[in-house]
């Protein structure tokens, strides 16, 4: 149980508090509908499927928040998700065969990125109220349960897991079935019955089957793909992601083969074909056939568990070679380190070289362990190059302590460098330490982990980090605390560009229109078609709304770099004369002959402006 601890104290200091934030906003305005459905009723996000026709988690939020309030309930949901996150991989990783190995692979999982997908959507587990986290630990604890020959306390995980999130725990049913797989004639039938079973039921169509051969038509489909191309169409992803595809799968397949006649073997054999088979069904059925059910269950998730098996595979391998093969040991943790990058081609030259050693002399090891030490230098000196520009971006007096600019920093760096680098670098010497001293490792790293976890839930607060939406949370009763609530009646639409946390969550009405509202669209064509019809109408208030296509990190980077006109008075008026039914807008930009009201506060630089659509209708022409 200490061994737990300690990886969970890890995790949670290497993966902070993140509020309501990305797709938690989504399932936060799910929970906030079941409690307020009058507030909205009118929403675009909810015209026809949404993810809350999927999962159990929006109605045990919602009682949550009645219970504790929005704010303690998001707290509450994403602490013990996390612990529960830490105690599935924790179980799991108990089905390798040492200490060290075991330890390595708790280790890698708690500083490096667990993140798959086009541009890395995704991460295996977030530190912020949404089902994934608790769907990806009940499969964990499933599959540990399943390893340990105890299937009906697996079944019972696994269900539970399906009905908070089915996309991400058919992952687990995925792995079961590959890791129990025997070529043996029984299987072959039960294999067959199961293809000939599924293909009946599309044929007939069944609810859900039904969906199987049912193309998407040419414009919802060019909706869905200029949306999610970039992450949910492998055909669209980055060198980087099928850099770290290509790792993961490769110490996967290599670990397979050292450990065949060991049972840890067909774990990694069966997490490498859970991916593999994932993606080819995304690619295959998504990509080219453009088929409605394989594009809304999205099998490319299946890669979270590959990933994270990943990580147990490369502590096996680094255990099971650090005496006989240094270079090999060099090579993976380069690879590991530079994954993004192609680091991973490598680790095939090493293990090609490996292979031919016999045949080659002594020095000629020795350069290429050379030339893999000098690799491993450059990524530390660019985790510090990246750990120094994260010191610069601070702002704050000239005379700000040290520490705190230092800790900030080392927050503030991103994977796979930065903070994961430092604490790679940090756990040789605690481990060295411990063998020395327990009592001086004890108090030298007891409190410094105190100090981290005391902060798992107020750094975004530190270092002009603060988001609006984190605020808003830690307030009860704040949306009596909106100036705008005393005006807008309930059922309302309002317009808030690049201000969906401050209508869903900071004034508790339905936002007419945002970009985020679109997550659904691949669930509904009816939705899709509005959300674009929208687009159009509110393009002329610029912003990020104006961009329906999603943008590559080079798009966003030229957009930064160019002047984006928001919330013009002009295109104010053609806004509301294009949209009938839309009531209110809100402005960063204020216009006081038009404003009906202003909201000043430390989360809104600048303030925020009410306008009434109507005032430009009845004073104003098209």
């Amino acid at each position: 149980m200490w061994g737990f601890l300690l990886f969970a104290a890890v995790w949670l200091i290497c993966h902070p508090y993140q509020g309501i934030a990305g797709d938690a906003i989504l399932y936060t305005v799910q929970a906030l509908r079941h409690l307020h459905p009058e507030r909205y009723a009118t929403d675009v996000f909810f015209l026809g499927v949404s993810q809350d026709d999927y999962t159990l988690f929006s109605p045990l939020y919602a009682s949550l928040i009645d219970l504790l309030g929005l704010g303690k309930a998001a707290l509450t949901l994403a602490f013990f998700g996390a612990l529960l996150w830490c105690y599935g991989a924790w179980r799991f990783a108990k089905q390798w065969p040492d200490t060290w190995s075991r330890s390595l692979f708790l280790f890698f999982l708690a500083v490096m990125p667990v993140t798959f997908g086009g541009y890395g959507i995704l991460s295996a587990a977030e530190p912020f109220p949404a089902p994934r986290v608790w769907a990806n630990a009940l499969t964990l604890l499933a599959c540990a349960l399943w390893l340990e020959k105890k299937p009906y306390l697996a079944g019972l995980s696994w269900l539970a897991a399906m009905l908070l999130h089915p996309l991400m725990a058919l992952a687990g049913l995925a792995f079961v079935l590959f890791q129990a797989f025997r070529f043996k004639r029984d299987w072959l039938y039960a294999v067959l019955g199961g293809v000939a079973l599924t293909l009946l039921l599309a044929v007939l169509q069944a609810p859900l089957f039904g969906r199987l051969f049912q193309m998407m038509g040419p414009e919802w489909f060019d909706l869905v793909y200029q949306r999610t191309s970039l992450f949910m169409f492998p055909s669209r992803w980055r060198f980087a992601d099928y850099g770290a595809m290509a790792f993961h799968m490769t110490v996967l397949a290599w670990a397979a083969w050292s450990g065949r006649r060991e049972r840890l073997g067909r774990v990694f054999a069966a997490a490498g074909l859970v991916g593999l088979s994932g993606w080819l069904l995304a690619l295959i059925g998504g990509d080219w056939l453009h088929s409605v059910l394989i594009l809304q269950v999205q099998p490319w998730r299946l890669l979270w568990l590959s990933y994270v098996v990943g990580w147990g595979a490369a502590a096996y391998l680094a255990v099971r070679h650090w005496n006989a093969s240094r270079p090999l040991v060099l090579a993976l943790a380069l690879a590991w380190l530079s994954h993004e990058e192609g680091g991973v081609a490598l680790l095939w030259l090493a293990l090609l070289i490996w292979h031919w050693r016999e045949n080659l002399r002594p020095f000629h090891m020795w350069l290429v362990e050379g030339a893999l030490l000098l690799g491993l230098a450059a990524e530390l000196y660019s985790a510090w190059s990246e750990f120094m520009l994260s010191l610069q971006a601070l702002d704050g007096p000239d005379d700000k302590v040290v520490w705190d600019r230092l800790y900030y920093g080392f927050r503030l760096s991103l994977p796979p460098r930065g903070e994961p680098m430092g604490m790679l670098l940090l756990a040789p010497v605690a481990v060295w330490l411990w063998q020395k001293s327990r009592a001086l490792a004890l108090g030298l790293f007891l409190p410094l982990g105190l100090l981290l976890l005391s902060d798992w839930d107020s750094h975004l607060d530190a270092g002009k980090l603060l988001r609006p939406e984190t605020y808003a949370i830690q307030q009860e009763g704040f949306w009596g605390s909106s100036p705008f609530n005393r005006l807008v009646p309930l059922d309302a639409e309002i317009y808030w560009p690049e201000g969906l946390e401050m209508t869903w969550v900071g004034m508790g009405r339905s936002s007419y229109y945002s970009l985020h509202q679109s997550a659904g669209l691949v669930f509904s064509e009816v939705q899709a078609k509005e959300i674009y019809r929208r687009y159009l109408a509110m393009k002329p208030l610029g912003g990020r709304d104006q961009f329906f296509k999603l943008l590559t990190l080079e798009d966003r980077l030229k957009l930064m770099g160019s002047a984006v006109p928001l919330g013009t008075l002009d295109g104010l008026k053609q806004a509301c004369h294009a949209e009938p039914m839309l009531d209110y807008v809100v402005l960063a930009n204020h216009y006081p002959a038009w404003a009906k009201a202003s909201w000043y506060a430390p989360f809104l630089p600048g303030g925020a402006h009410l306008y009434s659509c109507d005032s430009f209708r009845i004073h104003t022409t098209g």
